[in-house]
């Protein structure tokens, strides 16, 4: 009998066949397949899980921290007592302004009301919005603070800073600015009325004589510049000097210098000086020697 007569079925047998081996891939097959979806979907779960726990985590870090943040800030200040730590602990307020509420308080006034945290140099509006829920002027504070404002004394106009400065009524930040610049360059203000003299309105200086006072006798404590040997670089930083009276004085000086001559007098200056007059003089003489 030959080999191929083995291999012979009926219709019924073959497909009996078949079914049995279907059966047979499945059984050895299937559980394969699921074990490795299950395993990958154990890992998928297990990872986002620990994510979740990660960021849940975090959360609850970020959560304390931000609480903590809040809490400090949220501690209502007695601005007239506030230390500058307390101070910089309030929303958009930083170590400058710290300093400068401070120097507010100690150089100008206490503060009688929260609203005149306001007149601190540099403080915004909007910056005074957020602090306000978190600051107050203690009301036991009020009856001594407006006694002290009854007493309030003259600013020394040789010693003031710019604080002082900016908080007397009717004075801005450009007067500010230009009765500081006048100070660095002639040292000591010897009296009032030399603020007719650098450029103010008549109005800024009312207020600034009604507000400020210049010690007297202070003009013993000029040092004064002789004309005749003043570097000429000098002359154009010099007291009183515009730039075209210190071109007009150093032009006329050079005339002098060749013929053997020196500046004699203040007459001799009026007369051949452009921008030198009399109130010239009345203002900044005390600076010169001739």
């Amino acid at each position: 009998m030959s080999v191929r007569s083995y291999f012979v079925f009926s219709k019924t047998e073959k497909t009996g066949i078949i079914v049995v081996f279907i059966l047979i891939l499945i059984v050895v097959i299937l559980p394969r397949i699921v074990f490795v979806n299950t395993e990958k979907l154990q890992i998928e779960q297990d990872t986002l899980l620990a994510h979740l726990n990660r960021e849940e985590i975090q959360n609850s870090f970020e959560y304390v921290r931000i609480k903590d943040t809040v809490s400090k800030k949220i501690q209502r200040l007695d601005i007239n007592l506030a230390t500058q730590q307390e101070l910089e602990n309030l929303p958009c307020i930083g170590a400058v302004m710290a300093k400068r509420i401070i120097s507010y308080r100690e150089k100008v006034k206490k503060f009688s009301s929260i609203e005149e945290i306001k007149k601190v140099y540099g403080l915004k509006d909007s910056c005074y919005q957020k602090i306000l829920p978190y600051i107050f002027v203690d009301s036991e504070q009020k009856t001594e603070i407006k006694t002290e404002q009854k007493n309030v004394q003259k600013v020394n106009l040789n010693t003031c800073d710019s604080i002082q400065l900016v908080n007397l009524r009717g004075v801005g930040e450009k007067t500010v600015r230009r009765v500081l610049a006048v100070r660095r360059k002639i040292k000591i203000f010897y009296d009032m009325k030399q603020l007719n003299c650098i450029g103010l309105n008549a109005e800024v200086i009312k207020n600034l004589q009604n507000q400020c006072y210049v010690e007297t006798g202070v003009i013993s404590q000029i040092q004064k510049v002789s004309l005749n040997t003043l570097e000429e670089k000098q002359v154009f930083k010099s007291p009183g000097f515009t730039y075209e009276i210190a071109k007009s004085f150093v032009q006329y000086r050079k005339k002098l210098k060749k013929q053997g001559k020196s500046i004699s007098s203040w007459e001799e200056l009026v007369n051949n000086v452009e921008g030198i007059d009399k109130q010239w003089l009345d203002c900044w003489q005390v600076y010169y020697a001739l």
